[in-house]
């Protein structure tokens, strides 16, 4: 497993925020402003069969190995979808949308940085632009649960204002690009993916 996130330091995100995990079936809700309580990779009942051996990377295959109903397309909309709804929740200092997706130690991590972010009455501002590109960079299974690290690409506009409305880091007229590797763990028969770990990709 990767380290869990230090804020910090190996979330470059972070830093240019000062800061998708919905699924397939609850985009709709997300696309009328919603938030997801409890969103999850889970396959929706009912949902059209693909053929996964042939779509499948060779980086997922031992995960399909281990859950024959992972589906590679599926889950990488689900990651790029959390992606947006993290990146969002961590500017707004969102903690309650945040709670479901995180595994326990990078909440606790997104915590001090909202703390600290809060502490210098600061406020962070994001517009996600667009998804440039997700893909399963590795991934892992063992007794314990299933782990993806996905690469994730897009562009962003960010900036973090100081109490009188100053910004002292990021730019709110200029977009920029944001490379991470973040890592989805789900235990065994548990169907909801967590993030567990984040690096610079």
């Amino acid at each position: 497993m990767n380290e869990a996130a230090d804020v910090t330091t190996s979330l470059p995100t972070l830093v240019l925020l000062a800061f998708w995990w919905a699924f397939v079936s609850i985009l709709s809700v997300l696309s009328s402003g919603a938030h997801p309580e409890s969103p999850d990779m889970a396959k929706p009942a009912g949902a059209a069969k693909t053929d996964d051996k042939r779509a499948a990377s060779p980086q997922s295959r031992n995960i399909r190995e281990a859950d024959p109903s992972f589906d590679e397309r599926m889950f990488l909309e689900g990651a790029a979808k959390a992606y947006e709804i993290i990146l969002n929740a961590f500017a707004t200092a969102d903690v309650a949308a945040l709670r479901p997706l995180l595994a326990p130690d990078v909440l606790a991590a997104f915590e001090v940085a909202i703390t600290e972010r809060k502490g210098r009455q600061e406020a962070s501002q994001l517009s996600f632009v667009r998804l440039k590109d997700a893909c399963i960079e590795s991934s892992s299974a063992a007794a314990e649960g299933i782990e993806v690290t996905v690469r994730l690409a897009a562009e962003i506009i960010s900036a973090t204002r100081s109490a009188s409305n100053e910004v002292v880091d990021g730019d709110p007229d200029r977009i920029v690009a944001t490379h991470d590797l973040w890592t989805f763990g789900r235990r065994r028969g548990d169907k909801d993916w967590r993030l567990v770990a984040t690096d610079e990709a």
